[in-house]
């Protein structure tokens, strides 16, 4: 009797742990399910783009002012420039609800070789076709979608560094609602361990400017993009670091950029890692 009672414990635990990896795997299906349906909602967002000879930062910060579409971006060494910077992408949305249809940021207009200008000419057309007339404009890239983020990465001129830290592995990462977005970036350059990690096994600095858009605000209530409060919080744990931009991103809107560059006149001999978030 006691053999057998323990061969039924014994089958019961087979038992319930297999009802618990079912489990377990339906719900990995059904968020990888949802997660498909929500990135093949965003190629089929429509979008109106009509826009000639303007720059990469132009064009993305239309798309995601007006049409809400996230976008990341790593850059190729083959468009490195110690001086010109062609292809910039604002990561923060506007203050000014002004510039969150047609009208462009005067600042975001910046001159820069013919070759790095976009054209693109579409009416209620789908955000695949528009991507893909984008990027088929910028020899060195091609672009998907992860996490809900339209991604856009080198396949000419990839560094193997770069790769490697957007698929390191980030333990944690927490952020409370009601933080300043302005703030997440430094976190992530100056406080998470495997970014500082990283910096220091390729002796890289970091060039982290002021925030792109300009300040706004009636008299002296003055606001800068980074200002804009987080509406959710961000709670991250066990994923790839480019898997963590993404989730970031999702949850604050805008963009985000990535990429290596010898920017300083004061030490030109050293690479720095850019990161704006």
């Amino acid at each position: 009797m006691k053999i057998v009672f323990g061969k039924r414990i014994v089958v019961g635990i087979y038992r319930n742990t297999a009802l618990v990896a079912v489990a377990m795997l339906i719900c990995c299906v059904g968020c990888v399910s949802a997660q498909s349906v929500a990135d093949e909602s965003l190629r089929d967002k429509r979008v109106s783009l009509h826009m000639k000879a303007k720059t990469f930062r132009v064009i993305t910060a239309r798309l995601m002012f007006k049409y809400d579409v996230p976008i990341g971006f790593e850059q190729s060494i083959l468009d490195n420039d110690p001086v010109i910077r062609y292809y910039q992408l604002e990561p923060q949305l506007p203050l000014d609800p002004k510039y969150m249809g047609d009208i462009e940021i005067p600042s975001f207009t910046t001159e820069v070789s013919a070759e790095y200008l976009l054209t693109v000419d579409f009416e209620n057309a789908r955000l695949e076709d528009v991507m893909d007339s984008i990027v088929s404009q910028m020899k060195n890239y091609q672009w998907t979608i992860n996490d809900g983020v339209v991604n856009i990465f080198p396949i000419k001129g990839r560094d193997p560094r770069l790769e490697k830290l957007l698929g390191s592995n980030v333990d944690e990462f927490l952020y409370g609602k009601g933080q300043p977005i302005g703030s997440i970036e430094p976190k992530i350059t100056f406080y998470l361990p495997m970014f500082q990690k990283f910096l220091d096994e390729y002796d890289l600095g970091t060039n982290n400017d002021i925030p792109y858009l300009e300040c706004y605000g009636p008299n002296n209530n003055i606001e800068c993009a980074g200002d804009r409060k987080l509406t959710a919080p961000i709670i991250l744990k066990d994923v790839t670091f480019r898997e963590l931009l993404n989730k970031i991103t999702k949850i604050k809107r805008g963009g985000w950029l990535l990429r290596l560059t010898r920017s300083r006149p004061d030490d030109p001999q050293r690479e720095y890692l850019e990161l704006k978030v």
